[in-house]
């Protein structure tokens, strides 16, 4: 999973400092965090081998997060874009917890990705959907960067938005 959200957002980043939209140290950090995240991916899938656990994660989730925030600096239609699915599925299912007063600090199977194995789904499948979706969501950051219109960064915003939404619907009910 962390493949496939880590790699669209890291080449999505590296695209954005090829466009000069993004300092150096930023789309360097994110070309060198790629590499990293590919050279892992070999031995990640399914069925993985290795796992990053919090040691590995943590520090992936800083990079990306130090990253991002440049990257909204310049440009924060992209950077939302970028983040959407991220963002979207831990805070959904957060808020879905709090509604139905379930333990929020407690182990739980219910996030989106979850779910979607949970309900049929297998792995390669529910990655593959995350990967692609993350892939889309780069292209529309990159597109908001090249148009740098308002008018531009609402459409792509809300293509996003629309793509997730189904996306985090589908997997869902583990189609």
């Amino acid at each position: 999973m962390t493949v496939s959200e880590v790699v669209p957002m890291t080449l999505g980043i590296a695209v954005l400092y090829a466009l000069g939209a993004v300092p150096e140290t930023v789309g360097l950090l994110a070309l060198a965090l790629l590499g990293a995240v590919l050279g892992f991916a070999v031995f990640n899938k399914h069925p993985a081998q290795i796992f990053l656990g919090d040691a590995g994660s943590l520090p992936i989730g800083l990079c990306l997060a130090f990253m991002l925030i440049c990257v909204a600096r310049a440009h924060l239609p992209a950077a939302i874009l970028l983040s959407l699915h991220v963002m979207a599925d831990p805070t959904l299912t957060l808020l879905r917890r709090i509604a139905e007063n379930e333990p929020i600090l407690s182990a739980h199977r219910t996030h989106f990705y979850q779910r979607a194995v949970d309900a049929g789904l297998s792995v390669p499948q529910v990655t593959a959907r995350i990967f692609l979706l993350g892939l889309l969501l780069a292209g529309l950051a990159i597109a908001t960067v090249l148009a740098g219109t308002f008018a531009v960064d609402l459409l792509c915003l809300s293509l996003g938005l629309a793509a997730t939404s189904l996306t985090l619907f589908a997997l869902a009910t583990g189609r």
